[in-house]
């Protein structure tokens, strides 16, 4: 059997939460802690050109490819600021943000 601390941070595969963003479905993983608190950190010091950077980033890490890979290894921050406005960005940014502060998806994440 394995020790507490093998079981505590051995990965467990995240259970994807379906999403609206952008006028469609998609599916979409919480973030681990430690990615929102380096978001956190790069947005104290951005100006609000960086701060979308970050926030489209954050997104485009959260969604999900139809083969389970995350959409940030197909599009940039810089293309989906090309398509969408800040404002849908933005409710997209709070779209995921609201799944990894919601304590009953997180359960069954």
């Amino acid at each position: 059997m394995k020790d507490l601390k093998s079981r505590l941070l051995s990965a467990k595969k995240r259970t994807p939460v379906k999403v609206h963003v952008f006028g469609d479905d998609f599916e979409a993983v919480c973030s681990p802690a430690a990615k929102i608190a380096e978001y956190n950190k790069q947005v104290e010091n951005a100006d609000s050109d960086e701060i979308l950077d970050l926030a489209a980033q954050f997104v485009l890490d959260s969604l999900l490819e139809e083969d389970g890979s995350v959409a940030a290894a197909s599009v940039t921050p810089q293309e989906l600021k090309d398509v969408y406005s800040y404002a849908e960005i933005f409710a997209a940014f709070q779209t995921i943000t609201a799944i990894n502060t919601d304590v009953d998806a997180a359960k069954n994440a």
